[in-house]
């Protein structure tokens, strides 16, 4: 599917080089060539992404504009360390750190069929939760629970009423939340790991 969405994003369009980025990731030194195509009113961005640590190389293609200095986040579930980032506008891959492998890779198939899908623009973990901050393109912000051994996503914001304005905090056991209500109010929430454990068990989905 993920290669699908590439192929038709580039299909047809000539590409020029752009930028060459390097960026350093704890260990991980990454190099990103990117191409662009404009023609005065469509623009659109491909790049070649290679990840290395020592003798160790992992490489891919991404398309759509990225932020690369916020597209790559570290992450730890069950005591492993995983890079975790996005090759497209959605989705998302888990990059075993220790071995530069890829762990997972995570693509919403509807959007081949024209439909949107959450963007991410921040990860944290919560436990052995991953918690994704993003947004169905510009607005609202709000935020998604994974847990990454059952495969499944919980909207966090739609079953808190809170749409985040401010940074999520984490202290122990508990996920403290300010941000705007359906009526555009002020509101705080907080929820336990527990807690969100039992809505995934209720309510979680296979897909954002």
């Amino acid at each position: 599917m993920l290669d699908k969405y590439i192929a038709d994003y580039i299909k047809g369009f000539t590409f020029t080089p752009s930028e060459h980025i390097t960026l350093e990731i704890s260990d991980i030194k990454a190099d990103i060539a990117t191409m662009e195509y404009f023609d005065g009113l469509n623009h659109r961005e491909k790049a070649h992404v290679t990840l290395q640590k020592g003798n160790l190389k992992y490489e891919y293609d991404s398309v759509d504009m990225h932020n690369w200095d916020n597209n790559f986040f570290n992450i730890t579930i069950n005591e492993r360390s995983f890079l975790c980032f996005r090759k497209t506008l959605y989705g998302f891959t888990l990059l075993d750190t220790a071995t530069l492998l890829e762990e997972y890779e995570y693509f919403p198939s509807k959007v081949l069929n024209g439909e949107e899908s959450f963007i991410i623009t921040d990860v944290k973990t919560f436990g052995n939760l991953i918690i994704f901050d993003g947004c169905y393109w510009a607005c609202p912000t709000m935020f998604f629970a994974y847990d990454y051994s059952q495969k499944r996503f919980i909207n966090l914001s739609k079953e808190l009423g809170v749409y985040p304005e401010k940074e999520i905090t984490i202290k122990n056991d508990t996920l403290f939340l300010i941000g705007l209500n359906d009526d555009e109010e002020e509101v705080e929430a907080t929820i336990t790991q527990n807690e969100i454990y039992s809505l995934l068990e209720k309510k979680g989905a296979l897909d954002f």
